[in-house]
């Protein structure tokens, strides 16, 4: 059977103190994030915006139609 000892680092060993090392919490204070801190971003400018937009819109307008008789999933898979 396996002791405590064999699971644990030599400087955590029950009844061992070694005064040279400080706990982890003190040392190692990491800021806490919420979920919504990773998806904050800085707005673009307003002129690179209105560029995707219009960029967007041309796509639109240049894009294929179909015509009413036609099945749409079928235009679908082709475009």
């Amino acid at each position: 059977m396996l002791g405590v000892k064999a699971f644990l680092p030599k400087a955590q060993y029950p009844g061992t103190q070694d005064d040279s090392m400080e706990p982890p919490e003190a040392t190692q204070k990491k800021a806490i994030k919420s979920l919504a801190s990773f998806f904050k971003t800085s707005p673009a400018p307003a002129s690179m915006v209105t560029c995707f937009v219009e960029a967007e819109l041309n796509r639109y307008l240049v894009s294929p139609t179909i015509d009413a008789e036609e099945n749409p999933l079928l235009w679908w898979q082709l475009h």
